[in-house]
């Protein structure tokens, strides 16, 4: 025990307020995994995957900006592949920043060529 309720507070959160490797392991684990499912907005679920890098980045677990580009790319659905392709092939240095926009504008373009081929 500390001298106030404060300190005491603030020594238990240090002590336990922070995941252990098995909580940092398990955060790694849904990022490195992370699937969009086929026919989704992939905004969503992009927003998703960026909060789980946020809360490895609090305990001190990094990605660099083209690893965090790459797990993007992979978590897309494999009807994707070939803007995958296409987007690597672009740039030798990829991050987040530079993919989503192209990602949410593919996203944009595949439902009205969709939406155009049902018309017809």
């Amino acid at each position: 025990m500390k001298d106030t309720s404060e300190k005491t507070w603030d020594c238990i959160a240090k002590t336990y307020g922070r995941p252990g490797a098995a909580g940092k392991f398990t955060i790694f684990c849904k990022a490195i995994t992370f699937t969009i499912s086929n026919n989704v907005d992939p905004t969503g679920p992009i927003s998703s995957l960026m909060s789980l890098f946020s809360c490895l980045a609090e305990v001190e677990v990094m990605f660099s900006d083209p690893i965090k580009a790459m797990i993007i790319l992979a978590a897309l659905p494999i009807s994707w592949d070939s803007f995958c392709a296409t987007m690597l092939a672009q740039s030798n240095d990829i991050s987040p920043t530079d993919i989503i926009p192209s990602i949410a504008d593919e996203y944009c373009q595949q439902k009205s060529r969709n939406a155009s081929a049902l018309a017809a």
